[in-house]
């Protein structure tokens, strides 16, 4: 006996046996991905021609007047992409494209301005090369990751807006209403229909809604005369389209509704039957998107214990693992098996994937503190200049004044530190996350091929938590970053104070001036040299912390290396250990892999939300 679990819990499976693996291989990765998409979010379209009412069934369908809807020069320029959030008001947004090709957001401030961006109305002929307009509220229909999006057409108004819409739907659960405003535009709906077959996206049409702009048909003693004839005008006219079955059409609901004042209690029904349908859709995307995963899991699950039971064979000779360890290294270290097995230090290159990815980043980091820098700089030079000019015409100074300077100058300094490191820390945990790849990457690389039971792996659907693969507990570049600086009793990131240590100005007597004025010259100088940034350059500060955190990294990912090429030859006994557990949790993943194939294969092709899981 068993009892139903819901289809997260194979996805959520599926995340720990990856775990497994050191590095998932391109056909599962792809695998992978395609079931994120699956799972993560759909999308619910509402196709049709042309002014048959696609906005407003938009607004009815979430309960709001949010949609753009022109009665003037009725249509859309692009996609409208309606999404659940937890906002106080709704929340527009729109994706175009700008004079030199790029992408950028605009926020309009409310549904008027938006309109500017996505009426026809007012941009004419998607003149503002719009992609997407988005807009978020509280909806609980969408509430789980649906997006219900209004599209002017399959095709767009332009090959831009059209290849964005192709990019949207792209491996989505893609559920459609087929809005129509009755015979007349009924051609137009089939030519809708005829995109869709001839689509190689997934889409399924759960309803086919008629807007009737003539109530008196919906009167309850004259509707199921008419819901009969435009049941008749559907499968005379478009289900022949459909003819494999592939789009559900014959099975598709049909509605007729008075957009233009609907009845609500029609518009639950609608609702119940789209988002049922639409869930179903998600399932089963999920369900046969896992059926073509788990046998491609299996197969690497299985090398993976191969290259298991070749190191603890010993058929993996020191040789081999110092070439895998070489080639982990390639582009950061030269020094082969020497340095690799203690005869010497690696030595790393200057220019090396680590370097280039703080370079990537660099320009757009520093646009984010330079403004903090310049000020700081500016602050403490002008605190320092104060005093020189004070001094200018003085012939002596007294210890009690040149200790008020001294303080003063050094007070300033702590201030400096303290707001740089506070402009600078995003920056740097950003960095220490992005160098950390390289790491992670860099030591699954070598995992991948002499297994040692120790290696680490982020899930792919938790954003930074370890699972428990082996006995090594992975502390990240900007945790090792930060600890490190509190460890020299420093509280902040940037230990400006040592850089610009300024000896006391005082002496035990008094009379020191020339001692005083030339000591706050060499502070300022020195000021100057770490805080400025010289003509399209950085300051030296910022960067010198950068390149200490690269320097952590790299130093990481040599000890790594070496500890694992180390542990592999050596065949300590917490090696073996750790390799035999390994093994033992990759049988018992193949196993339950099998279980769950087997409900799958079951479940067949069955619409539902529920599997059961394996015995």
């Amino acid at each position: 006996m068993t009892t139903e679990t819901d289809l997260a819990d194979l996805a959520a499976a599926l995340d720990r046996y990856h775990a497994l693996l050191s590095t998932p291989e391109p056909a599962l990765e792809d695998a992978l991905t395609a079931l994120d998409r699956s799972r993560d979010q759909a999308h619910l379209a509402i196709l049709g021609p042309e002014s048959a009412g696609k906005s407003t069934l938009v607004n009815a369908l979430v309960g709001a007047e949010i949609s753009p809807v022109s009665i003037a020069m009725p249509g859309t320029v692009a996609p409208v992409h309606v999404l659940h959030a937890e906002v106080e008001h709704p929340r527009y947004q729109v994706l175009r494209t700008d004079d030199s090709g790029n992408q950028v957001t605009e926020n309009p401030a409310d549904r008027a301005e938006f309109e500017r961006w996505m009426l026809q109305e007012h941009n004419e002929d998607n003149a503002l090369e719009v992609l997407r307009g988005e807009i978020r509220l509280p909806a609980p229909m969408l509430a789980g990751g649906l997006r219900l999006v209004d599209h002017p057409g399959l095709s767009g108004v332009s090959r831009a807006v059209a290849a964005q819409a192709e990019r949207d739907l792209a491996g989505k659960a893609f559920t459609v209403v087929l809005v129509s405003m009755g015979r007349l535009s009924l051609k137009a709906l089939a030519d809708t229909v005829r995109d869709l077959a001839d689509s190689p996206r997934p889409a399924r049409i759960a309803a086919v809604l008629f807007n009737e702009y003539d109530s008196r048909l919906l009167v309850p003693e004259r509707l199921p005369a008419h819901l009969a004839m435009r049941r008749e005008s559907v499968d005379k006219f478009l289900v022949p389209l459909d003819a494999d079955g592939r789009l559900g059409l014959a099975d598709a609901s049909l509605h007729c509704i008075d957009l233009s004042a609907p009845d609500e209690s029609q518009l639950d029904v609608l609702r119940a039957k789209i988002t049922v349908s639409v869930r179903q859709e998600i399932d089963r995307t999920v369900a046969d998107t896992s059926r073509y995963t788990l046998p491609v899991l299996d197969a690497a699950l299985e090398r993976r214990a191969r290259r298991v039971r070749a190191v603890l064979d010993g058929t993996v000779g020191r040789a081999e693992i110092g070439r895998h360890a070489d080639e982990a290294l390639a582009g950061l270290a030269t020094g082969g098996l020497g340095a690799l097995f203690g005869l010497g230090r690696t030595r790393f290159n200057r220019t090396d994937q680590l370097n280039a990815v703080e370079a990537e980043r660099r320009s757009a980091d520093w646009q984010v503190v330079k403004g903090v820098f310049l000020e700081e700089n500016a602050r403490l030079t002008g605190l320092i200049d104060g005093h020189l000019r004070d001094l200018n015409p003085e012939l002596l100074i007294d210890k009690h004044r040149a200790k008020r300077i001294s303080q003063a100058v050094e007070g300033q300094i702590a201030v400096t530190r303290r707001r740089i490191a506070e402009a600078c820390a995003p920056g740097l945990r950003a960095l220490g996350l992005d160098l950390d790849a390289v790491a992670r990457e860099r030591e699954a690389l070598f995992d991948s091929r002499v297994p040692t039971g120790l290696h680490r792996t982020r899930p792919r659907n938790r954003e930074d938590s370890e699972m428990e693969v082996g006995s090594y507990r992975y502390e990240s570049a900007y945790e090792r970053y930060e600890r490190g600086v509190k460890e020299y009793d420093d509280s902040v990131l940037f230990n400006i104070s040592a850089l610009l240590y300024l000896v006391p100005l005082h002496y035990l007597g008094g009379g020191h001036l020339m001692h005083v004025q030339r000591r706050l010259r060499e502070a300022r100088q020195e000021t100057v040299s770490l805080l400025a940034a010289p003509e399209g350059g950085q300051a030296t500060a910022w960067l010198r912390q950068r390149r200490r955190l690269v320097g952590l990294v790299r130093e990481e990912i040599g000890d790594r290396i070496t500890l694992l090429a180390g542990t592999a030859a050596d065949h300590p006994e917490k090696l073996v250990a750790g390799l035999r557990d390994h093994q033992d949790r990759i049988t018992e993943a193949r196993g339950e892999l099998d279980g769950w194939r087997r409900t799958l294969e079951a479940a067949g092709t069955r619409q539902t939300s529920k599997v059961a899981p394996p015995p």
